[in-house]
């Protein structure tokens, strides 16, 4: 198969398969001493494929090998009209999927004009050639037609600085601190009002225009998959979201290499310091558990604030918000 136009979303490629299967059949017939022969294994970088045989005899007999593979795909063309919006989609994936059969030379192999009797003497290989392209001439022929290049006009997409929050692209200036703040939903229907009406993120507009925040605080927010849900999102909606989105860092440790020292029970979570004093932050209930969290605002400054009104800042994130 052709990746350029089968692929299949998984972790584990073809061509891990492929080598998992060796492996395994390496390791049952040597159990003992079968290490080296396991080292050289080795499977094909994505697009490599074995040569095409120089021999005639060989390179004609590959091309026969490909006629069946090559009939089962043209018995669907009645389904792809060239008039048709995907009139060629078919005829596309044809040549990709079979692209040995194509760099075989399918004019050469099967001709279109009959031998004469000096050339299939001197080649037995074009009369038997020329015998499958009259049995099989509207599918060889279809095969061999080269599909138009689809026209593709690239589509730009609507930008406006408004729409970015501030900080991702250009970076805030004279910033000396700022706050984490780690928020779960209390009350969604006051959730939903307060962040669609009273809060309001710093932008990327603001930044190029130099336009100082409210408060002194550049406001940033981010949401949960648990944030998310929590606020009424529905699932037909979370479902569109990636899948390692949607899975999380924890459920997906294994993938990403956090084993052993790195396993997610080792991980130093975030203390529970809000509000100050609430806690021993000493005891396991100071510490914060990451699926609980549901929304994070970032808080960010420049000189001159204090550590009161930091407080009252993140204080006021709880003030008839619906959030905690």
């Amino acid at each position: 198969f052709s990746a350029d136009f089968l692929y299949l979303e998984s972790g584990r490629s073809c061509g891990d398969h492929d080598y998992l299967a060796e492996l395994e059949r390496q390791s049952r017939l040597h159990p003992e001493g079968g290490d080296l022969a396991v080292t050289r294994l080795r499977r094909p970088l994505p697009g490599e494929s074995k040569p095409l045989p120089s021999e005639p005899r060989a390179a004609f007999d590959m091309a026969v090998r490909g006629l069946p593979a090559l009939a089962a795909l043209y018995s669907l063309e009645r389904y792809f009209l060239p008039s048709a919006p995907d009139g060629y989609c078919l005829l596309r994936a044809t040549r990709d999927v079979l692209f040995e059969l194509r760099g075989l030379d399918t004019l050469k192999r099967f001709p279109l004009l009959p031998p004469t009797p000096e050339q299939a003497q001197a080649n037995p290989l074009l009369a038997a050639g020329y015998a499958l392209r009259a049995t099989h001439y509207k599918m060889l022929a279809w095969f061999e037609t080269v599909p138009p290049q689809p026209e593709v006009k690239p589509r730009a997409l609507a930008y406006r600085d408004a729409d970015i929050q501030g900080g991702m692209l250009s970076a805030y200036p004279d910033l000396v601190g700022g706050a984490l703040v780690l928020l779960r939903v209390a009350n969604r229907s006051h959730a939903v009002a307060w962040l669609s009406q009273q809060f309001k993120p710093s932008s990327e507009a603001d930044t190029l225009l130099g336009q100082a925040p409210a408060g002194g605080f550049y406001r940033n927010l981010a949401l949960s998959l648990a944030g998310l849900r929590a606020l009424g999102v529905p699932a037909s909606r979370l479902a569109r979201f990636p899948q390692a989105f949607q899975e999380g860092m924890e459920a997906r440790a294994g993938v990403l290499g956090d084993l052993r020292h790195n396993h997610p029970r080792y991980w130093k979570l975030p203390e529970r310091n809000w509000p100050r004093g609430a806690a021993e932050r000493t005891s396991p209930a100071a510490r914060v558990d990451l699926n609980a969290v549901h929304l994070v605002v970032q808080l960010r400054f420049g000189a001159g604030m204090n550590a009161a009104t930091v407080d009252a800042e993140i204080a006021s994130l709880e003030r008839d918000s619906g959030l905690q």
